[in-house]
């Protein structure tokens, strides 16, 4: 029998580990020999000063599964692991158990610290131990990172009060440190933080409020843990970035679903909150497929992307257990789900993050550039035939080899098809456009070199 007050009161620090054998990122821990590695390091045939309990918590798998031969399974859990494994479903309910795996650091002083940002931020870098690092810190050590890191911005980045998070990692009680935070590397509001916190606990510390502009480096920085140096600084600096994302041409949505289609929907809206595009204009969508969208253009100002995840884990890139969805699989146990995402402006990839959760919002301007000039390479232009029923062929000369962006509006201004980067040569040119599925109305073929522009009216009958 295993107790963990007696590892603890022997001077051990104890990780658990609480898996369910169908769980994708469990089992990526596990083939990465992410506990292995610390066992083999901190346990028994190590320093000796790390226990690791690993717990299979789940009422409906069975032990079958644990051997990798049952049908709720990722595959063998079991086969060549020197720590301890455990089954027992009472445990989820105990730790009060919200995701798997759901992971905590145990201090020989009892305090307990949920460890899972430090086993996925650092899984790929076997020189950082990141559990003998949180174990064994110094007496005096803070740690600093943002409430509140909102990336896009359309307009202003603006907030009324700034509030950073400090924590203790240290062995004694912190009762205060300095705080700082910096635009674009200039430290622009500080405050000296009183209070008392034991390990591993934390507190908001609320600085004036900033008003940004533009796209910014932001960082946050704790110095001075109860007055004194910081031996452990390498968590004292918390930095990211905001930015101002802009459209002038294109804004294109792309998103590849995982095997869970059902749980993901998005929204597109304009400055006066009306919809454009979304998931819904796309019916029901289906597994392991690839859908695209183009925001359409309606007046100039702030769009926002809304992206909405039922189940709150984001897209699944990645293994898949063939049992926990009602998709076609053909690799059996292998499927791996491609879930991607990508938002794009003006051909350029704001956007691809698929870990966002339950949802995240991403503002950005849209505002149709308006030409200074015409184009001066062109030369000769004819359009034909016009009215157009299938197709209409653009004709000219261009003095010099070059690129041009091809793009279609309506009479409004909406670009209704995006025809992308053209190669042009010297000499006489031809470009083929399509027109067969366009509503009878007015329309502009549109050619943009830089930020000159030439455009071409013509009629769909």
């Amino acid at each position: 029998m295993h107790v963990v007050q007696d590892y603890l009161d022997s001077g051990k620090v104890v990780l658990i580990d609480i898996f369910a054998t169908w769980c994708g990122p469990c089992y990526f821990l596990h083939t990465n020999h992410v506990l292995k590695d610390l066992w083999d390091s901190y346990g028994p045939d190590g320093t000796d000063q790390l226990v690791v309990f690993s717990i299979e918590g789940d009422a409906a798998t069975t032990h079958d599964d644990l051997l990798g031969t049952g049908t709720n399974t990722q595959g063998d859990w079991v086969t060549g692991v020197p720590y301890f494994i455990v089954e027992d479903n009472t445990v989820p309910t105990k730790f009060n158990l919200t995701y798997w795996p759901t992971m905590y650091v145990i201090r020989p002083s009892g305090q307990m610290l949920l460890a899972n940002d430090y086993f996925f931020n650092n899984v790929f870098d076997p020189t950082f131990d990141y559990v003998y690092d949180v174990s064994f810190r110094g007496d005096n050590d803070a740690k600093v990172s943002a409430t509140y890191t909102t990336r896009y911005f359309c307009g202003e980045y603006q907030q009324g009060s700034f509030v950073a998070k400090i924590q203790n990692m240290g062995a004694d009680t912190l009762t205060s440190a300095h705080v700082e935070l910096l635009v674009d590397g200039e430290v622009i509001r500080t405050k000296d933080w009183t209070g008392s916190l034991l390990e591993f606990k934390s507190a908001n510390v609320s600085l004036t409020g900033l008003t940004v502009d533009q796209s910014s480096d932001l960082e946050l920085a704790v110095t001075l843990p109860n007055n004194a140096d910081d031996l452990s600084p390498q968590d004292n600096n918390y930095a990211w970035q905001v930015i101002q994302p802009t459209a002038t041409q294109t804004a294109t949505l792309t998103v590849t679903t995982d095997f869970w289609p059902e749980e993901i929907s998005w929204t597109v809206t304009d400055p006066d909150g009306n919809i454009v595009v979304s998931s819904a204009d796309l019916g029901t969508l289906s597994c392991d497929e690839t859908y695209t969208q183009e925001f359409t253009h309606t007046i100039d100002g702030c769009y926002e992307v809304v992206l909405v995840d039922g189940f709150g884990d984001g897209l699944l890139n990645g293994a898949v257990n063939p049992t926990s969805h009602s998709c076609t699989t053909p690799n059996g146990q292998a499927s791996i789900a491609a879930g991607a995402i990508s938002i794009a402006l003006d051909g350029g990839v704001i956007y691809d993050n698929i870990s966002y959760g339950a949802g995240t919002s991403i503002p950005f301007d849209f505002t149709l550039e308006t030409a200074v000039e015409d184009i001066k390479n062109i030369s000769g232009t004819k359009l034909y035939p016009n009215p157009a029923s299938t197709e209409v062929y653009v004709e000219f000369n261009a003095a010099n080899n070059t690129e041009i962006d091809l793009a279609v509006m309506d009479i409004t201004g909406r670009i209704v098809s995006v025809l992308g980067k053209q190669s042009l040569v010297q000499g006489a040119n031809q470009l083929t456009i399509n027109v067969a599925d366009y509503a009878t109305g007015t329309y502009f073929v549109r050619m943009t070199e830089s930020k000159a522009v030439k455009t071409i009216k013509f009629e769909k009958m």
